[in-house]
C-alpha cells in the first residue's frame, strides 16, 4: 500500500513532478520504475515485476547469451551442492580441527576490525554446523524461486536471465574472469599475491575458512556496512518499523546504496591486505562491488552464495574445472555487459535517493525479479 499523501503533494502534482518535493512520495500510479523499464523496451518492471503491457503473442527467443546464463546457472547449482556435500563429508576432520580454535565477529574498519566476541570449543562447533545448514536454506531457497519464475513467466528468456541462480552465476563468472586478467596482469609485471600465511593452516582449518568466509564476510561487509545504514536512513525517512527488511538485502539500486557499496568495497579490498599484499587489495575492492550489487539488487543469500562459491570451489574434485569453465563463460558475460550495460545499476544521476518503503511481505524484496 502506497504511503499516504502530504498536504503538498497535489501542488507538486499540478507542476507535473514525478516525486512531491515535500515527503518524496512518488506521484504517479503504480511503480514508480515501471515506465523507465517499459521506455527500455523491457517485459517486466525490474523493480516491482510487474508485465509491462507487451502483446500476449509476443514471446522473445533467447540468444547465445541466455544459453550461457542458463549453462553457468547450472554450473552454479552444481558447485553450491558439491562443495556442501564435501564440506559435510569433512565435517568429523573439521570439527577435531577446531577444537582448540576460536573465531572472531567483528566490524570491518579495513586495515582494523573491531571484535565483537569471539567463540570456541562446542560453541565454534555447533556455528559451523548451523553455517552449512544457513548456506544450505539460502541454495535451496535460490533454486525454489529460479522455478517459481519459470512456472510463472515460462521460459522468458529476460525473467530467466535475472532470477537468483542466473543472477549469482553471472555474477561469480564475471567476477573469476576479471579476477584472472587483474592477476596474470599483476604476474607478468613481477607481482603476485602473497599465499605464503595458506601455510600456517592443516587441510581441515582452510576448508573451514574458505566456507566460513561466504556468509561471515557478506555479514560483516554486506549486512553490516550496507544493510544497516540502510536501513537507518530508510527508518529516518519513512518511520515505518518494516525498514528492518533493509538489512535483508534485495532493495534495489539507488544513490544510498550505490555510495555506501563503494564504501564497503573498498574496506573489503582493505581487508584482505593483512596476509595477501597490495595485490590483493584491488581485486578484493572490483569483487567486492559485485558482491555487494548482488546483495543491494537480489539480497543476502545471493551473495552469500556467491562468496562461498567462489572460496570453494577448489575443494571438491571436479572443482578446477567447473572454476576455468565460469571463467571462460565470464568472459563473454563480461563482453555482453559492455556492449549492453545496464545503466540502473550504474548511472548515478538516475537513480532514486533512495528505494521505496518496504511493503508486502517479509521476503518481498528478495522476490522483486
Amino acid at each position: 500500500m502506497a504511503s499516504p499523501e502530504c498536504d503538498k503533494c497535489e501542488k507538486w502534482r499540478r507542476k507535473g513532478a514525478t516525486y512531491c518535493g515535500e515527503c518524496g512520495r512518488f506521484l504517479g500510479d503504480g511503480c514508480p520504475m515501471c515506465q523507465m523499464w517499459k521506455d527500455r523496451g523491457a517485459a517486466f518492471c525490474g523493480e516491482c515485476g510487474r508485465a509491462l503491457d507487451r502483446p500476449p503473442a509476443e514471446k522473445r527467443k533467447g540468444n547465445i547469451f541466455h544459453t550461457i546464463i542458463k549453462f553457468s546457472a547450472a554450473l552454479f547449482l552444481l558447485s553450491v551442492v558439491c562443495a556442501l556435500l564435501a564440506d559435510i563429508a569433512s565435517a568429523g576432520n573439521i570439527l577435531d580441527a577446531l577444537e582448540n580454535k576460536s573465531l572472531g565477529f567483528y566490524i570491518p574498519l579495513g586495515l582494523e576490525d573491531i571484535v565483537l566476541f569471539r567463540l570456541s570449543g562446542t560453541g565454534l562447533s555447533a556455528y559451523f554446523v548451523i553455517e552449512l545448514a544457513v548456506i544450505g536454506l539460502f541454495g535451496a531457497y535460490a533454486t525454489y524461486r529460479t522455478f517459481a519464475v519459470r512456472k510463472e513467466c515460462g521460459d522468458d528468456p529476460d525473467r530467466m536471465a535475472h532470477t537468483d541462480l542466473s543472477a549469482a552465476a553471472s555474477i561469480l563468472c564475471v567476477t573469476l574472469a576479471t579476477s584472472l586478467i587483474y592477476l596474470m596482469f599483476m604476474a607478468a609485471g613481477g607481482h603476485t599475491a602473497d599465499t605464503s600465511w595458506m601455510d600456517r593452516y592443516s587441510r581441515w582449518e582452510m576448508m573451514f575458512m574458505l566456507t566460513n568466509a561466504g556468509l561471515q564476510e557478506e555479514l560483516a561487509y554486506r549486512l553490516v556496512l550496507i544493510g544497516i545504514p540502510m536501513a537507518v536512513i530508510a527508518f529516518a525517512k519513512y518511520r515505518d518499523v518494516k525498514c528492518w527488511r533493509f538489512l535483508l538485502g534485495g532493495f534495489g539500486m539507488s544513490k544510498a546504496a550505490f555510495i555506501l557499496i563503494l564504501v564497503s568495497s573498498a574496506i573489503f579490498g582493505l581487508g584482505h591486505y593483512d596476509g595477501w599484499g597490495w595485490v590483493k587489495v584491488i581485486d578484493a575492492f572490483a569483487g567486492g562491488i559485485l558482491f555487494a550489487y548482488a546483495y543491494s539488487e537480489y539480497g543476502l543469500h545471493v551473495c552469500v552464495l556467491i562468496h562461498f562459491v567462489n572460496d570453494t570451489l577448489t575443494l571438491f574434485p571436479g572443482g578446477i574445472f567447473i572454476e576455468l569453465a565460469m571463467m571462460g563463460l565470464g568472459l563473454i558475460i563480461l563482453i555482453y555487459w559492455i556492449i549492453k550495460p545496464n545503466r540502473s545499476a550504474y548511472r548515478f544521476t538516475d537513480m532514486p535517493s533512495m528505494p521505496p518503503r518496504p511493503e508486502g511481505k517479509v521476503l518481498s524484496m528478495w522476490e522483486r525479479h
